[in-house]
């Protein structure tokens, strides 16, 4: 109880950054359930564990970390802080995390001009990619990158067939860019961390990259992941390495290594770098 308060006085004294970038994220889950999107998303912005949340085991302390980790990354929190001050207190009391949740459902507090948006599609189809973002393209000035779970489940006839698999990595690449957006899909890869089902998928992706954990014997190294550049258009290969924080399935800004690479990262593969000729961001595709 003690040290949550702690917490609680230290993350409510603290205002948040200003927030005037108001970039909108659509999260385009095909394999995992809404549920489970959520739930990692709160592990990731509260640095409690994943699995707390999946098996129902979040202790007082982890209530007070989710809540508040919750209101100071989706609401305006300075231009609200007495309200949210008296619910996180009366959290602090009860523990009572689904009247915490319900208090925001009922009174809709002011949510920051910054959206990520999880889409729960396990059919979804080209068309209706599409369609959906074409959506957020009208609505949000700032919709700015888009995240497909994953490319080789998309929804079409024949999925894995190697000519379709390699259609639909054109799509995305024309999505990206007719509205002007950063795309990101994962892909399988096989033993080898070749593209699984078609090599050719390559071809429309401006930059893809493949994951390498560290081997299970090399201690030292368990918690990083090695990138290797599988493809990279008007750029020099590169392979670096960040930390993992496994628990909560984020990256470890504190592990981020530049050791044993081969080259500097490149400027142009960092998001929202690129500039056109009008002064515009520049769509980095898939």
């Amino acid at each position: 109880m003690e040290q949550s308060k702690k917490y609680l006085q230290g993350i409510t004294g603290h205002e948040e950054e200003e927030d005037t970038n108001g970039h909108t994220v659509p999260f385009f889950s095909i394999e995992m359930r809404y549920l489970e999107v959520y739930y990692r998303m709160l592990s990731i912005i509260s640095k409690v564990p994943f699995l707390r949340f999946l098996k129902n085991e979040l202790t007082h302390s982890d209530k007070i970390k989710v809540a508040t980790a919750k209101v100071k990354t989706f609401y305006k929190y300075a231009e609200q802080k007495d309200l949210f001050t008296k619910w996180l207190t009366e959290l602090q009391k009860d523990g009572n995390l689904l009247a915490f949740d319900n208090k925001i459902k009922i009174h809709k507090p002011i949510l920051r001009n910054s959206r990520f948006f999880i889409v729960d599609e396990p059919a979804l189809t080209p068309n209706r990619l599409d369609h959906l973002c074409n959506v957020f393209y009208n609505k949000y000035p700032k919709f700015t990158m888009a995240v497909v779970d994953y490319l080789n489940i998309i929804r079409v006839p024949d999925s894995k067939e190697w000519k379709t698999q390699i259609q639909l990595a054109e799509n995305l690449k024309g999505y990206a860019r007719k509205y002007n957006i950063t795309l990101l899909s994962p892909y399988q890869v096989d033993s080898t961390l070749e593209a699984r089902y078609a090599k050719g998928i390559l071809d429309a992706f401006d930059r893809a990259f493949t994951f390498a954990p560290a081997d299970p014997d090399d201690k030292e190294n368990e918690n990083r992941l090695t990138l290797y550049t599988a493809k990279i258009r008007n750029g020099k290969n590169t392979t670096f390495s960040v930390g993992m924080d496994w628990e909560c399935v984020s990256i470890d800004n504190t592990l981020i290594s530049t050791k044993n690479i081969n080259s500097k990262l490149l400027p142009g593969s960092q998001y929202g770098s690129g500039k056109t000729e009008q002064g515009k961001e520049q769509a980095k595709d898939v």
